[in-house]
């Protein structure tokens, strides 16, 4: 339901700095951009909005810009919306496991908070120390908890967000049981802030674990893919399984291999052993390696996880197809890049990524892959990519669920305000 709009004044423009140009240039082709204002209240932001709607200025909201280069080629956007100074922590309700912030408080700053009370946020995207709650909601970046936590919409319980005509408008609420209204929380999820601009979220949150630990087990792809059905089918509980590519694995520092899976346990040690044993038991029926990190190695391997983020990965394709279906997958895109590209999949779910320096790449093997994708009965989008490619995803066979995302698009925001292109 909307909420009435505070008067406030809106917020000065200024010139975008040399690091915002150079964020803006890796997605942009024109030079519309050329402004950003920094909102310090929701007020503000209301009036920002406002502003852009009366003079029909169209507008992209922004966090820190880790993933402004993300998703689709924003049409001539005019102006960026700076969330940075919205980074209050607004409630956490210790005893229902609830937290509630503005969409610009950095995701690494709400983890170190929440740790002083016993508890965390099961959310490690790519940039987890950098990048704000709203942008992680807007791209919909999970990150490995995905397999044992869910993704960003199973977390979120209620947002605030400010519509086209500058009213603040909220759904859901800061209790884990809430049903009332409709559950604009997951439509906002991934939307890439098309939709609106986030203002705040409330997020369910988990006690913090016991003890941890990380395993690696390496060896052939058809015999780690029968380790990954037997895992998935099983009791055990581990909150990380990730399959990894041979250069994925490399690039991590785990070791030399065809593949990998990288498993995390994350309960009481009791458990944590017997979980252990039983994968020891399996893997060497399999002939397959299995190691496990020291804590201190661990700890600061958790730290810098992400294989999205390095710089040498000019090119990172999103795709999602059937777990079953992961080797094949990855295998296509080993042989097409003759091993130069690298692959990720998160082993619940068949979510995953692929990526490879763009001086290695070409551009007709966006088509291959995603024609592959379809295939195995999944997706394949680019998230950053040259804009060749971007322009190469959106002239052909758009997704199923296109049409409906552009009625809905037409429905929250009929005058085309918010990062128009960008989905």
């Amino acid at each position: 339901m909307p909420a009435t709009q505070a008067s406030a004044t809106v917020p000065k423009l200024e010139p975008l700095t040399a690091n915002w140009q150079q964020k803006v240039a890796a997605f942009n082709g024109t030079d519309t951009l050329t402004e950003i204002c920094y909102p310090s209240s929701i007020s503000e932001l209301q009036s920002a909005i406002t502003n852009a709607a009366q003079t029909k200025t169209p507008v992209m909201a922004t966090g820190n810009g880790t993933k402004l280069d993300w998703g689709g080629l924003p049409e001539n956007p005019r102006q960026l919306i700076c969330t940075q100074n919205l980074d209050r922590l607004i409630e956490h309700a210790r005893n229902d496991l609830t937290v509630t912030a503005e969409a610009g408080l950095k995701l690494g700053d709400l983890q170190a908070q929440l740790v002083e009370a016993g508890q965390f946020l099961p959310l490690n995207p790519s940039y987890a120390q950098k990048a704000t709650l709203g942008g992680v909601v807007a791209t919909a970046d999970t990150g490995s908890w995905r397999h044992r936590y869910g993704g960003v919409r199973d977390l979120l319980l209620g947002i605030e967000f400010v519509r086209a005509d500058g009213e603040l408008a909220k759904a859901g609420g800061r209790v884990v049981k809430n049903v009332a209204g409709y559950d604009l929380m997951k439509l906002h999820t991934g939307a890439y802030g098309t939709l609106g601009v986030i203002a705040t979220l409330t997020f369910r949150t988990y006690p913090l674990p016991e003890a941890s630990e990380t395993l690696v087990i390496t060896g052939e792809i058809e015999f780690l893919m029968t380790l990954l059905k037997t895992l998935r089918n099983s009791s055990l509980t581990p909150t990380v399984v990730d399959f990894l590519s041979a250069s994925a694995l490399k690039r991590c520092e785990l070791g030399k291999s065809s593949a990998g899976i990288l498993i995390r346990f994350q309960t009481i040690p009791e458990s944590i052993v017997q979980q252990r044993k039983q994968l020891a038991i399996w893997s060497k029926e399999l002939s397959l390696t299995l190691s496990t990190l020291e804590p201190e190695q661990a700890q600061q391997f958790w730290l810098n996880y992400s294989v999205c983020t390095r710089e040498d990965s000019n090119i990172l394709l999103k795709v999602g197809v059937l777990p079953s279906t992961i080797a094949t997958v990855l295998t296509t895109w080993q042989t097409l890049t003759d091993n130069h590209g690298w692959s990720l999949f998160h082993g619940g779910s068949g979510i995953g990524y692929l990526g490879i320096n763009t001086s290695q790449a070409r551009s007709h093997w966006l088509l291959e892959m995603r024609e592959q994708c379809k295939q195995e009965c999944g997706y394949l989008t680019p998230l950053r990519a040259p804009i060749p490619w971007k322009q190469q995803a959106n002239d052909v066979d758009l997704l199923p669920t296109a049409k409906s995302a552009q009625l809905i698009k037409q429905q929250f925001d009929p005058d085309n305000l918010f990062s128009p292109g960008r989905m």
